[in-house]
């Protein structure tokens, strides 16, 4: 199977897989990368894990380190303490940046009921140490903004919106945001979001939705949902993105509290991969053609999301 270099999985989507049989599976379904989860690696040695992925072709693009929030999350409630929290993170990027990811995934976190304006100021001050930290290192951070459903659990920042202005509030240059499009896609304004915040759009996950969404841990594979996952793509090639595309699904089996029927992470990873990245490798191999970047300064010519229902 051809290579495609721009084509990844996040760990989370084979979540009961060890991290050797992830680089085995991805490399065999001609991934060029993959989305790495700190989680699978306890214990290993990441110059180690470097040459692993290194042998077997894969390059790191959206790494989601354990702790990776100012505030705590849903998957990572300890410690509580946003400069313990933030002291964790700092520490430990000297060590991931041996992974040379595309970009190091965080997200804000929440506290219930504490002063939104109190937790932004927080945000913001923590946030550019880590920001700081990372630059030294070559790193580039990714702000995630979660669905409005998931706020409670993991952000305080649910939109592409917000997300920008936070970005803008820690005013440093390796700051982005990761388009995830299970969380900020399902809006009615969606693309009119993506297109105002293109120009910070360092990393993207893929993911399609079902509807009625029955969780935060409930999506599907990209094409099998009710999510317009090419035109998505098409605003983002239109708009100069040149990252990798990074399939990540959260599909509960009981590992989040709902065992769906239908639950994704029982299947063999054979098969996952190959429905994962199905729609992701028509739209990025050399038999289909994404509409190319229209020179600077001659983009109103045509709606990036025309284009991306012309070629569907």
């Amino acid at each position: 199977m051809d290579r495609v270099s721009r084509l990844s999985v996040s760990e989370v989507t084979t979540l009961h897989s060890s991290f050797d049989s992830d680089v085995a599976s991805y490399s065999a379904a001609g991934l060029g990368g993959m989305g790495v989860w700190e989680s699978k690696l306890a214990g290993r040695d990441l110059h180690e894990v470097a040459d692993v992925l290194n042998a077997a072709g894969l390059g790191v693009t959206n790494l989601v380190p354990n702790g990776n929030s100012v505030f705590a999350n849903a998957l990572d409630p300890d410690p509580a303490d946003p400069g313990e929290r933030t002291d964790a993170l700092c520490a430990k990027l000297p060590a991931l940046a041996v992974l040379h990811p595309e970009t190091v995934v965080v997200v804000t976190g929440n506290v219930f009921g504490r002063d939104p304006a109190e937790l932004r100021r927080t945000c913001v001050t923590k946030l550019r140490r880590v920001a700081d930290t990372a630059g030294d290192l070559g790193l580039t951070i990714a702000l995630e903004p979660m669905h409005p459903s998931a706020a409670d659990d993991f952000s305080f920042v649910a939109s592409l919106h917000a997300a920008a202005d936070l970005v803008a509030d820690i005013g440093r240059p390796g700051v982005g945001i990761l388009f995830d499009m299970w969380h900020a896609g399902q809006g009615t304004d969606a693309g009119e979001q993506l297109r105002a915040a293109l120009e910070l759009i360092v990393g993207v996950h893929v993911a399609d939705a079902h509807q009625p969404t029955r969780s935060w841990a409930d999506r599907k594979f990209p094409g099998e949902g009710t999510l317009p996952v090419e035109q998505f793509v098409a605003v983002l090639e239109a708009g100069g993105f040149d990252g990798s595309y990074d399939v990540e699904i959260f599909s509960d089996d009981g590992t989040f509290g709902c065992r769906f029927p239908d639950s994704l992470w029982e299947l063999p990873d054979g098969e996952c991969l190959a429905r994962a990245t199905a729609l992701m490798r028509k739209l990025l191999n050399e038999t289909y053609s994404i509409p190319a970047t229209p020179p600077k300064g001659d983009r109103s010519r045509e709606d990036p999301l025309e284009q991306g229902r012309r070629h569907v």
